[in-house]
């Protein structure tokens, strides 16, 4: 059977947004004294829960304080988002272009 239709990932595959996502932990954490290095993002953060993160890099920490800095991150992702954008991952954008130029059905599933 002929290929009718293309599912893919988003990040990692058409785009990615670990400089996204390591710019809002980094800039929470930061607002509580912390370092955060982007060489320790990719060890415990790429793929992780926010929570687990959060967690991670500050321990034994207050609901009250996980949610604080829950929503400082996702405030400070998209603040990255809306002034510099995710860039496509190299080549995908050509992938997809293809796809629809022979017609074919496409779809993006993220567990995000």
């Amino acid at each position: 059977m002929p290929t009718q239709a293309f599912i893919f990932d988003l990040d990692g595959v058409l785009i990615s947004s670990v400089e996204m996502h390591w710019y809002g932990f980094r800039q929470a954490f930061a607002a509580e004294g912390v370092e955060f290095t982007r060489e320790h993002y990719l060890k415990v953060g790429v793929g992780a829960a926010r929570e687990n993160v959060i967690r991670t890099v500050m321990g034994d920490i207050t609901k009250s304080k996980l949610d604080v800095l829950m929503t400082e991150k996702e405030r400070h992702a998209n603040e990255f988002l809306e002034t510099q954008g995710l860039d496509p991952i190299p080549g995908s954008l050509e992938f997809v272009r293809r796809v629809h130029k022979h017609e074919l059905r496409t779809a993006v599933a993220t567990a995000s």
